[in-house]
């Protein structure tokens, strides 16, 4: 998007992150990218759901589902961090030097 002003009003609405995209030709216009991860992003989608096409309502219903569930794309992760025994309490040089890695 390249309205510098608006993606500002919104970034202070909603939080998140405003980044310049690089131009591809010099006579381009500056475009910015707006970006919000994690929990805070389901809540803000949340309160914008009702505004958007029934399409993109059932994706995010699926995506919200499954972030839920630990079943979403970064579960493996979510389950390793919440695991407190992981990895043993121990650094990697410390599993590498034992070969326990």
């Amino acid at each position: 998007m390249s309205d510098h002003d608006t993606l500002v009003r919104f970034t202070d609405m909603f939080g998140g992150q405003l980044f310049p995209c690089k131009k591809r030709k010099d006579y381009h216009r500056q475009t910015w990218r707006w970006r919000q991860n994690g929990y805070r992003a389901f809540q803000i989608i949340d309160k914008m759901i009702e505004f958007m096409s029934k399409r993109r309502q059932e994706k995010y219903n699926v995506a919200k589902r499954d972030e839920i569930s630990g079943t979403g794309r970064y579960a493996h992760i979510q389950e390793a961090s919440r695991d407190e025994d992981a990895d043993g309490g121990r650094t990697n040089d410390a599993r590498e030097k034992d070969g326990s890695r």
